[in-house]
C-alpha cells in the first residue's frame, strides 16, 4: 500500500484544512470535509457538499440565539421533556423568552 493511503474505517468523517462545523450540522459517515459546514445543514460526499438544510434560515438563526447546548445539566434536565414533545417552533416560543446571552455571543 502507498505511503500516501491512510487506512480508515469507512464511517468515520475526514475533516480537511481546519474546517469548522457550526453548531448542529450534520456530517454524514465518511464525509470528506474540506470548507465550513453551516449551522443546522447535512453535507455528505468526497468532498462534502450540501444535501439539505436542516430547518428553514430563520429557525437556524434562532437557534443559534438561543444556544441551549451552552445550558447546564439543570436547564437542560428541565427542557428535556419539551425537546422530545414540542415541535422546534414551539420549543424556540418556550424558551426564546428566557433566553440570556450565552458564551456564544461575547
Amino acid at each position: 500500500m502507498p505511503a500516501a493511503i491512510v487506512p480508515r474505517s469507512a464511517s468515520t468523517p475526514i475533516a480537511c484544512a481546519a474546517p469548522r462545523v457550526a453548531a448542529g450540522a450534520v456530517v454524514a459517515a465518511g464525509a470528506v470535509v474540506t470548507k465550513d459546514v453551516a449551522p443546522y445543514t447535512v453535507v455528505a460526499g468526497n468532498p462534502a457538499r450540501l444535501i439539505r438544510s436542516r430547518f428553514p434560515p430563520d429557525i437556524a438563526q434562532r437557534l443559534q440565539r438561543l444556544a441551549w447546548w451552552n445550558w447546564d445539566h439543570a436547564r437542560l434536565r428541565a427542557a428535556l421533556p419539551d425537546f422530545r414533545r414540542l415541535p422546534i417552533e414551539g420549543f424556540l416560543a418556550k424558551y426564546e423568552s428566557t433566553y440570556e446571552p450565552s458564551l456564544v455571543d461575547a
